[in-house]
């Protein structure tokens, strides 16, 4: 193995356009002079990022979304509850890609009672990749309704009780869902609001 990555850096020192290493390896800083390239093994060879010659471009990896399982105890307000897991301690969980009005903002108790009619009391799954330090869930909420999976964060958005993340344009169905809910003048979007 010592032998394929001798050969890999001698390569991309070289200004070799592809660079193939074993799977197992970790990323490999290699100096090449006008930049810093890295093998990345999950690709498993050097990608050209046009910055100049042999410049690695690092494709980051999304992180695994994990799943929490669990029923609804209290809606905080219209953007967070708490969930108690089966077997497992009292979690906070903030919507993802939402923005909802809290405290004493304009709309904020009908975001609540909209959260709240959704899914206190309920058994949902959040999946998510971010808990903050707290232990704090970051994600998106599923509900079963019938034989279906109701997305709780795209149900608030498009009856126009929270706001999409303006950060956010990943999803198409978020942003068309704020787009519809605007042009309708639903809850926040509401002129009279």
């Amino acid at each position: 193995m010592k032998k394929i990555l001798l050969t890999a850096m001698m390569l991309a020192l070289c200004n070799a356009e592809a660079v193939t290493i074993h799977r197992s390896f970790r990323p490999v800083p290699i100096s090449t002079g006008g930049g810093t390239s890295v093998i990345v093994p999950a690709i498993g060879r050097q990608r050209n990022t046009g910055f100049g010659p042999n410049q690695q471009k690092v494709e980051e990896a999304k992180p695994k979304e994990k799943t929490l399982r669990g029923k609804v105890i209290e809606v905080l307000d219209g953007g967070s509850f708490i969930l108690k897991p089966k077997g497992g301690e009292k979690t906070k969980v903030v919507l993802a890609r939402v923005v909802a009005p809290t405290g004493g903002a304009p709309f904020s108790a009908e975001a609540y009672e909209a959260l709240n009619s959704l899914v206190n009391d309920a058994d949902v799954e959040v999946r998510y990749t971010q808990r903050t330090k707290k232990g704090t869930v970051i994600g998106t909420v599923y509900k079963k309704h019938g034989k279906g999976v109701v997305d709780v964060n795209l149900t608030l958005i498009r009856n126009g009780k929270v706001k999409k993340d303006p950060d956010f344009k990943e999803i198409a169905a978020y942003v068309d869902a704020e787009e519809k809910a605007q042009a309708a003048g639903l809850g926040i979007w509401n002129k009279g609001n």
